[in-house]
């Protein structure tokens, strides 16, 4: 378990998501954007993340190096710096039922053959990791590059080396369980069975993302995901309520960056909408 697998596993998810059908008007295209009004002695910044990425297309850009170098804090979903973070992110991944006792019989020859396939690995050897996890692992071998990239820790290098103080907008344990209400596990074992299907997806989504299309990947996700109903309260409605709400405490106290998966800016009750609807200036910072 590593920041990269905990990346994957963000992705894999947010590739199932589909962003809100409800839209007033579309944000400004844009992956940095700049805080500021309403008080704030200095403003704060907010960049949509790709969870991973393809090395060839990874870049961070020099308008975010200057952001991070004026903030005094890089704000990431979760604080990836908690010295406890990785034993949080092994405690995730494993199901409290195993998935011989959660799937019927055919169900586990089916998903054992497809692990066998691509991983080399039975399922009776991963029994104890959840569906989620399982369909991680798979997703690292379906993305359409070999060699691929965080932008969460490279972010969170960058503010090591300078260091930022380091700090995060919701725990594991909380993000681990929206995601878990956000699917069920028949949806999951479903999607994790057809994973392949996700090569394209990613291939298009990136780029959209090195376009800085934010509204397109939000297009994109809503028309070509499938969903469940209680998939958008879960993944985005809850999360992204919670953090506006933490946001301008963090940026009275102190200049922030906040890295926070691209899916989250565009939207009815996307990051943008929601500051600006609390009186905030919130503009984009172009490349």
């Amino acid at each position: 378990m590593n920041t990269k697998f905990f990346a994957i596993v963000i992705a894999v998810v947010a590739l199932f998501c589909p962003s809100l059908k409800a839209q007033t008007k579309p944000v400004e295209n844009a992956l940095l954007w700049e805080v500021s009004g309403k008080g704030l002695s200095k403003p704060s910044y907010i960049y949509g993340t790709f969870h991973i990425m393809c090395n060839d297309a990874f870049s961070i850009p020099q308008n975010l190096k200057a952001a991070i170098n004026k903030a005094s804090r890089v704000t990431f979903e979760v604080d990836l710096s908690d010295s406890t973070y990785m034993t949080q992110i092994k405690q995730s991944m494993v199901s409290a039922v195993p998935m011989s006792k959660k799937l019927t019989s055919q169900q586990f020859n089916s998903l054992d053959s497809v692990l066998t396939l691509k991983l080399s690995y039975s399922l009776k050897q991963l029994d104890k990791l959840s569906i989620q996890a399982i369909s991680s692992l798979l997703a690292l071998k379906v993305l359409p590059c070999a060699e691929t990239k965080s932008y969460e820790a490279e972010l969170l290098k960058l503010a090591k080396e300078q260091n930022k103080t380091i700090g995060g907008l919701e725990t594991v344990k909380f993000q681990m369980e929206c995601y878990t209400k956000a699917y069920s596990d028949q949806y999951m074992f479903n999607q994790t069975l057809h994973m392949d299907n996700m090569a394209t997806d990613l291939d298009t989504m990136m780029a959209m993302y090195n376009k800085q299309d934010i509204n397109g990947l939000y297009n994109y996700t809503t028309d070509n995901a499938h969903t469940e109903p209680q998939t958008e309260k879960w993944l985005l409605q809850t999360r992204n309520t919670n953090w506006a709400e933490l946001m301008p405490t963090l940026m009275q106290k102190e200049s922030n960056v906040f890295a926070v998966g691209s899916a989250h800016l565009a939207g009815k009750t996307g990051i943008i909408t929601l500051l600006r609807a609390q009186g905030y200036t919130v503009k984009p910072l172009y490349k």
